[in-house]
């Protein structure tokens, strides 16, 4: 059942085609017999051990790409594991992944606090086991690389610009893997949504996600971090999937997971503090609950008029201890939500003009008539033509926009 992980001194460089050492801590022998076999034949190394003890030792013997470990262990169990591990980190990069039971919201809450980076919900099938794989070998790729090239920027000044080079195309795979997690376009159907994302450099610190919550329900989000670039984007990545794991399907949930969301950032400190709108929308009732985080108004599109939803609480991370109002939006009648970053209306013409808050709403009401895509398509040509310099973007620019209706077709 174990293969050979060979022990390197230093990390290796991972592609998307490099085999992924792997180390499961499971004390269910036959679930850990059944994910060898189908990692093995994805390619992988696998070595199992049966606690967290045994798997600390491992680690300490040799190196992984990623932990998945169950949470209730003899021993120590994983959310003790993973502690250490992030208390006590490894010479390289561990992606850990926790198996658990989709009922287990507070599990997952407490595995958010020590830092876990992603979930396996059992019971563990091919397709979830694939995903969290193919997930895993993304990111252990993105960091291999981004390691690997900060190490030659040290070792070589003289190979600035071979080095620049390298550095460019790691982070175009970043920015893809970047643009891989946001949701594609839905421009049919009762629910339909679509987005922009300009970020200011390769990389960007906004995100945005649609997630199905069942009988009719989706939580949908906007996030902006503090700050650009590389170390604003692996912020808001984590913060993507912390709220994506957390999907609250209720006003007490989303309530819930804003607080655990502050105070998570409130205990790392510094630039941590980030703004968001995070909503749940019922399409069987067109409505949503809307919680708002620091974040610029979103806008109500009725016909002619931009209608500003003003109510909120501070930005998350900020002060500690913080609860945010929910309050529910009616979205009957063809009613268009738009979310947006503080990019959009705080961007400037050539002549230093920003667009502003009225300047967005009219831009919004010119072209609500449009079907959603087309709308987002025509708000997105007008920012670009108009104000984007010659070096681009001064802040990252997204917006989400979101229609819900039981009428057929497109408005």
């Amino acid at each position: 059942m174990d293969a050979d992980v060979p022990n390197l001194d230093r990390p290796r460089a991972v592609t998307l085609d490099t085999p992924l050492r792997i180390l499961i801590a499971d004390d269910d022998e036959l679930l850990s017999e059944m994910m060898t076999l189908q990692l093995a034949e994805a390619g992988c190394e696998v070595h199992c051990v049966a606690d967290g003890r045994l798997a600390l030792a491992a680690i300490e013997d040799s190196s992984f790409d990623v932990l998945i470990t169950d949470w209730q262990m003899p021993n120590l169990d994983g959310i003790n594991l993973v502690r250490h591990l992030r208390t006590y980190p490894p010479s390289n990069y561990m992606h850990i992944i926790m198996m658990t039971t989709r009922a287990a919201q507070r599990t997952v809450q407490e595995a958010l606090a020590v830092e876990v980076d992603a979930f396996l919900y059992k019971p563990i099938d091919q397709t979830q086991l694939e995903l969290g794989l193919g997930s895993a070998r993304r990111i252990v790729s993105l960091e291999r690389r981004l390691r690997r090239r900060n190490h030659h920027l040290a070792a070589a000044h003289a190979r600035t610009r071979e080095a620049y080079d390298r550095i460019k195309k790691d982070l175009d795979a970043a920015a893809e893997v970047q643009r891989g997690i946001l949701p594609q376009p839905n421009l049919s159907g009762d629910f339909r949504h679509a987005a922009m994302f300009l970020p200011c450099y390769d990389l960007g610190g906004d995100s945005y996600n649609v997630v199905a919550l069942g009988e009719d329900k989706y939580l949908f989000f906007l996030v902006d971090v503090c700050g650009h670039g590389v170390q604003a984007a692996l912020r808001s990545f984590l913060i993507h999937h912390q709220l994506s794991a957390l999907a609250p399907a209720t006003p007490e949930e989303l309530t819930a997971a804003a607080l655990q969301l502050n105070e998570l950032a409130v205990r790392d400190g510094g630039d941590s503090y980030f703004t968001m709108v995070c909503g749940i929308l019922d399409c069987r009732d067109q409505s949503a609950w809307l919680l708002r985080a620091g974040h610029p108004f979103p806008l109500i599109l009725d016909g002619d008029a931009a209608i500003e939803l003003d109510d909120g609480g501070p930005p998350i991370g900020l002060l500690p201890s913080i609860s945010h109002p929910v309050n529910r939006v009616d979205l009957s009648g063809g009613r268009r939500l738009l979310l947006y970053s503080d990019g959009i209306p705080d961007c400037a013409d050539q002549s230093g003009q920003h667009l502003g808050q009225a300047g967005l709403q009219a831009l919004a009401v010119a072209n609500g008539h449009k079907p959603l895509g087309e709308f987002v398509a025509s708000l997105e040509r007008h920012l670009v033509s108009n104000y984007r310099g010659a070096r681009g973007f001064e802040d990252d620019l997204s917006l989400l926009a979101i229609e819900c209706t039981r009428l057929n077709g497109e408005r």
